[in-house]
């Protein structure tokens, strides 16, 4: 399971996170989302489109795709 907080409140990703997909609770100022994904890839993409900075609590594995991602984005801005 991944976990990562928003810099989001709960109701403005409400409608862009169905609950089969994961569950979202209030963390202070953001949001604390528990998401159910079939690949850290899939989770990668789905993080970026939700329009929000966010912080990967768990897992770390995490973090390779979405550099990998960045990076396409990069690149994909540039032409």
């Amino acid at each position: 399971e991944i976990e990562v907080r928003l810099d989001a409140p709960v109701h403005e990703l409400a409608a862009r996170v169905p609950p089969t997909l994961g569950e979202l609770s209030p963390d202070g100022a953001g949001t604390r989302l528990e998401l159910r994904a079939d690949s850290l890839d899939g989770a990668a993409g789905f993080l970026a489109g939700l329009g929000a900075d966010f912080e990967v609590v768990r897992p770390d594995e995490l973090l390779e795709p979405l550099a990998r991602l960045a990076g396409r984005l990069r690149l994909a801005a540039q032409t």
